[in-house]
């Protein structure tokens, strides 16, 4: 069996280990949300928030609301802002996880990587590449996808 390296990822050919692997497909999906709308703050920045703002009850619990409090705050929101290993974008933070990903489905990643390069990443091309991976770790722990229950709605004639 020879190995393939896809662009910017691991090498193919291991085990697949579908708990890691659909862990890893939430996080696209969650930084996918954060990518696509824009949100006003990178990601870098609202860990630095949170951090201030975990700093800074700690020490308003510890110390009480006084100056030294404030500055607590202030301190590591600079600090993880500026030190922090955090992506700085969604767009890098995207590429990060989508770069650390071991596809089982090789082709779909492929033709999202082709769609990626030549139109830019879009929302569409990855929810059917998202939806193409889902359907392979089912196939792979061997889950058969369910027929359509017969609801109300699939009843309804229009």
């Amino acid at each position: 069996m020879t190995l393939r390296v896809i662009r910017g990822g691991k090498q193919s050919g291991h085990a697949p280990d579908t708990t890691k692997r659909r862990q890893q497909l939430a996080r696209i999906r969650t930084c996918s949300r954060f990518f696509f709308e824009g949100p006003f703050i990178g990601p870098r920045m609202a860990f630095a928030l949170a951090a201030g703002v975990a700093a800074g009850s700690l020490a308003i619990w510890g110390v009480g609301p006084s100056w030294p409090s404030a500055l607590v705050t202030c301190a590591t929101f600079a600090a993880v802002l500026r030190y922090g290993r955090v992506a700085t974008t969604w767009g890098s933070r995207m590429d990060t996880l989508l770069a650390e990903y071991d596809p089982l489905d090789k082709d779909s990643y492929r033709r999202l990587q082709a769609a990626s390069e030549a139109e830019g990443l879009s929302p569409w091309s990855l929810d059917e590449w998202l939806s193409r991976e889902y359907h392979a770790l089912n196939s792979a722990d061997g889950i058969q996808p369910e027929s359509a229950p017969r609801s109300r709605f699939l009843r309804k004639k229009v």
